[in-house]
């Protein structure tokens, strides 16, 4: 029942998200959507702020108090209000960087989301802790109907760009407003430092992890949104979107179960082997089908979907697809790794991987966008190795059993 959720929870939003995308991407064009790529890695960093990996440690924490519960509810909005703040204070050098003097007041309006976010957090938490996700399913079902209906109505109206900023804003503010009528959690603990740093022993490292990640994922939106039109940004983020629908669909549902089913059984290590390489095989698999369709059906699937305008993406798409075989499969290694607290190990993967980014960026974003997106096919296949490579020891899931699975 919990996974019968999980995907409802997982997926029938993501369908109506991307349903609703390609309508919009018909209405705006490669260039709305290369601007607020721009500011992604804002997005990326505000969200990782915003929860400072303190949700993972109250779901992995084998028993947790009211005052944990409500010590991070405040740090969390604190946290998110500073950050909203912040990045309206930076947003002119923002605009200056990118030379797009829009760029400014979108900033400012995105950021409201991280400060909106920030109220919803214990609770999400919460709900994976009990793997409640009927609860979370209605929610996220109701949020992107209404968020969608707004982004659809200003893209009509010719607010251009707006209309995904208008989608965010909405998405979160429903989200947390259905997140208190629902969930019957409030803060009725106390404030205290005792519950902070007893949890940040597990949490810190992860939040310097999800940093890292958050930053160098971001790289690519920032050297092409600083080299290359904002069209070519666009063009870029739209299709890597389409691959990834699926292939994170598939992973991000086996995640929502996988991460407080490890940490239940998380001194069982036989059950752990099994759990890994079962979800493994069923990700690789299925993955590996879906993306291959959509490789062969690009050319005229994007014509047909978002129009011929975005007839640029047709390659990348290609391209993006065989890289997304190898992105599904590694976050579950990353799971396994939490759930075990070896939170400092996860963080010396993460810096490794982040430099394996670094290093291949720098290589390739003089010869173009088709080049950087090759550059993220390896980088997807060094991820997996990377992040399989420390459950060879910890579980005994060796590379043979990999290879096979």
């Amino acid at each position: 029942m919990s996974y019968f959720w999980a995907v409802i929870e997982r997926a029938a939003p993501q369908a109506i998200t991307f349903l609703i995308s390609i309508w919009i991407a018909r209405l705006v064009g490669p260039s709305a959507y290369g601007l607020i790529g721009m500011l992604g890695i804002f997005m990326a960093l505000g969200a990782a702020f915003t929860d400072l990996a303190f949700s993972a440690a109250l779901v992995q924490k084998k028993e947790i108090t009211r005052d944990d519960e409500t010590s991070i509810f405040y740090l969390n909005i604190i946290s998110g209000l500073l950050l909203t703040l912040l990045f309206c204070a930076v947003s002119p050098w923002v605009a200056a960087f990118f030379h797009q003097a829009i760029l400014m007041p979108i900033l400012c309006a995105q950021s409201l989301t991280i400060f909106i976010s920030s109220f919803g957090v214990v609770q999400l938490a919460l709900i994976t802790r009990s793997m409640s996700f009927k609860v979370n399913a209605m929610i996220e079902l109701a949020s992107s109907i209404f968020s969608g209906a707004i982004g659809i109505g200003l893209a009509s109206w010719g607010f251009g760009v707006w209309s995904l900023v208008g989608i965010n804003l909405a998405r979160a503010s429903c989200g947390v407003i259905l997140l208190w009528y629902l969930r019957d959690w409030r803060p009725r603990g106390r404030f205290r430092m005792t519950s902070i740093r007893s949890l940040w022993g597990y949490s810190g490292k992860l939040l310097y992890a999800s940093l890292l990640h958050r930053v160098a994922t971001n790289l690519y939106a920032i050297v092409i949104g600083r080299v290359y039109p904002p069209a070519e940004l666009g063009l870029y983020t739209r299709a890597s979107s389409f691959p990834a629908l699926p292939a994170g669909l598939l992973t991000s549902i086996v995640q929502r179960v996988a991460f407080p089913l490890f940490s239940r059984n998380q001194d069982n290590i036989q059950y752990l082997l099994a759990a890994i390489r079962r979800q493994n095989r069923i990700l690789v698999y299925f993955t590996t089908a879906i993306l291959t369709v959509l490789a062969v059906t690009s050319d005229e699937l994007i014509p047909l979907l978002i129009g011929p305008k975005w007839n640029g993406a047709i390659q990348l798409m290609k391209i993006f697809c065989v890289g997304g075989i190898f992105a599904s499969a590694f976050p579950l290694h990353s799971e396994l790794l939490k759930a075990l607290g070896k939170s400092d190990v996860f963080f010396r993967v993460e810096m490794l991987k982040k430099i394996a980014i670094v290093v291949v960026i720098a290589c390739v974003y003089r010869f173009g966008i088709i080049a950087l997106a090759w550059g993220a096919v390896i980088i997807s296949i060094t991820d997996y190795l990377l992040s399989a490579w420390p459950n060879v020891k910890s579980v005994g899931y060796t590379w043979g059993m990999q290879a096979r699975d």
